[in-house]
């Protein structure tokens, strides 16, 4: 059998380290991304490799793309991205 990669969306949260207390991001403040990586299926799986894009100008992702080496069946795995906003 074989296990099937997903996002659960309902766990990704993103905090930002906010210079002044908007709780926004803004040009030159860091934020992370926390998501979680499951595997619905019955069997194990993995390698699973975990990227995160943006098409936002000036967002730069800080983090390479994490590689999980294994999921059992219906488990799952935290993963966390660090992200920069530039003036782009």
């Amino acid at each position: 059998m074989k296990g099937i990669s997903q996002v659960t969306a309902p766990t990704l949260a993103i905090d930002v380290d906010d210079c002044d207390g908007d709780t926004a991001l803004d040009v030159g403040e860091t934020a992370t991304v926390h998501a979680t990586i499951g595997n619905t299926g019955a069997g194990d799986l993995g390698p699973v490799t975990v990227t995160l894009a943006s098409s936002t100008p000036g967002l730069t992702i800080k983090t390479a793309p994490i590689v999980i080496a294994s999921l059992p069946p219906y488990g799952s795995m935290p993963v966390t991205f660090t992200v920069t906003l530039g003036s782009g």
